[in-house]
């Protein structure tokens, strides 16, 4: 079969049925290669996370093994809602990776010994508290599942895209959103970062504002019944 004539949703499909797949391996990254590098590396230099850059390569290479882990789980707990749905959930994927491995490498610099205590509440599985503040839209008995972490950090996303389309600050937004809720940054540490140029207040209402619309959206879109 030549994979390149198969559509995308057809891709992430084979490999959802044969994680190992070389060949299909193979296609997705001649697909998508390009762009998860692109999102890493314009993430990487909106933050101004210089480490990043020169490091761009493990970073992608994080994302594959993030696509990779459990028999890949990422993708197939993907929606395929249409055939371009991926590079939105690819997106997703490689944000994250920048903004925790951005979260880390602060918490090095913090740390008095170089330490890494610090480190714990920025894993991939995000069970700090602040995404606990929305988890009333998921059954308390599929909370424990990675599978339903995963899903929902695709529709908060979703959610704020949706939200903030018309904010002609939608980036920054975003951003500070992304650092509160993923990688479990404080207001007053978000407030310290050089391109983010809010008083903690105005942040902290922000990130309240944009709680409750998400958990509205989240709500309105009844994806988890």
């Amino acid at each position: 079969m030549d994979l390149s004539r198969i559509s995308h949703n057809e891709l992430i499909e084979l490999i959802t049925r044969e994680c190992k797949n070389e060949k299909a391996w193979r296609e997705f990254i001649r697909r998508y290669n390009t762009f998860i590098a692109s999102v890493v590396l314009r993430q990487c230099k909106y933050l101004n996370y210089s480490a990043g850059e020169n490091q761009l390569e493990d970073l992608i290479h994080q994302v594959y093994l993030k696509l990779l882990e459990d028999n890949c789980k990422a993708l197939k707990v993907f929606k395929r809602q249409y055939e371009n749905a991926i590079f939105k959930y690819l997106r997703t994927i490689a944000i994250r990776v920048v903004l925790i491995e951005f979260a880390k490498s602060r918490a090095l610099k913090r740390s008095p010994r170089g330490g890494t205590a610090s480190l714990d509440r920025y894993g991939w599985d995000m069970h700090h508290n602040h995404l606990l503040d929305l988890t009333h839209f998921i059954p308390d008995s599929n909370w424990d599942k990675n599978i339903k972490r995963q899903e929902l950090a695709e529709e908060i996303n979703l959610c704020l895209d949706k939200i903030l389309e018309q904010n002609r600050n939608a980036n920054r937004n975003k951003l500070i959103f992304r650092y509160y809720l993923f990688a479990g940054f404080e207001v007053r540490e978000i407030a310290s970062l050089p391109q983010i140029t809010l008083s903690e207040k105005r942040i902290s209402n922000l990130i309240t504002d944009l709680k409750e619309k998400i958990r509205l959206c989240l709500k309105s879109r009844n994806i988890f019944s």
